[in-house]
């Protein structure tokens, strides 16, 4: 039983509304599809033909076989409109002989309920075009009065160069179906199926497809413009529900600040800020 004895009214009020949330039929369950990449979120969400992708611990693994260089990457964002469910995570890719690693931590939520991911994850390119990936997750949540629980993830990924313009990438989470208890069902797993695709060389437009277990396919469609050197405009919509997404990227020598807001029919927006720096 929950024990709200030591929570104020409003902190109590909230904690109810995201348990009835994340109760059958409604949009939130633990660890489901959260965005930990900006420049993603800008896009309508897509990711997985991103092979260039900040934060690829959280999105295809595969992607990391093109990281090229080092940067520490930082997230924050809020959700719903409430400064209690706060997205923030942080990464850090290496490079290695055998290919490239990233670590990364990520939290959403509050005091009275939080999820939380470590990953680490390597990718590594098997051709000259082409990359795969994978990604181990340690997922551990925690509900005040409830206590906590805890398994691992896996994610896989492979991400393609088909030519200068084309992109295609394939992103595959909790592929072994875990569990946070034994009386649970599994996490839900998902398949993303991406495209992206240089329509001149400051235009880049990207579609994905998801499925998702027990949940209506999604597609997502977005457009990223380079209006100057290094300064960028991005735009994206979603389906399931459906929303509109926007953002800016400006890179300034060694920083690259990034920013996106997003809304959709039911809920408020959701915003996102990151900053990378690279060395």
């Amino acid at each position: 039983m929950i024990r709200f004895e030591s929570q104020s009214p409003k902190r109590s009020i909230l904690l109810l509304i995201f348990l009835f949330l994340a109760s059958d039929g409604v949009a939130i369950a633990a660890f489901e599809e959260r965005l930990y990449s900006t420049r993603a979120a800008a896009l309508g969400g897509a990711y997985a033909a991103l092979v260039n992708n900040n934060f690829a611990i959280f999105g295809n693994p595969g992607s990391l076989g093109f990281s090229d260089s080092r940067r520490l990457n930082i997230l924050y964002g809020r959700s719903f409109g409430l400064k209690e469910l706060v997205s923030s995570g942080i990464s850090m890719p290496f490079n290695i002989e055998f290919g490239n690693i990233e670590i990364g931590l990520s939290r959403f939520g509050f005091s009275l309920y939080h999820e939380d991911i470590v990953s680490i994850g390597i990718g590594k390119r098997i051709l000259n075009d082409a990359a795969v990936g994978l990604a181990l997750r340690y997922l551990s949540t925690g509900i005040s009065g409830y206590g906590s629980a805890a398994t691992i993830g896996v994610a896989i990924g492979v991400s393609m160069k088909i030519n200068h313009v084309l992109n295609l990438g394939v992103s595959a989470k909790n592929v072994n179906a875990p569990k946070l208890s034994k009386s649970e069902d599994p996490l839900a797993r998902s398949l993303r199926i991406g495209a992206s695709f240089a329509v001149e060389d400051n235009v880049l437009l990207i579609a994905e497809y998801q499925m998702e277990e027990n949940q209506i396919a999604v597609y997502r469609i977005g457009s990223e413009i380079e209006i100057l050197n290094d300064q960028y405009l991005r735009f994206g919509i979603t389906s399931n529900p459906s929303s509109f997404s926007m953002g800016f990227g400006i890179k300034l020598n060694r920083i690259d600040l990034n920013y996106s807001f997003n809304t959709n029919q039911y809920l408020d927006a959701f915003q996102f800020f990151s900053l990378g720096y690279i060395f």
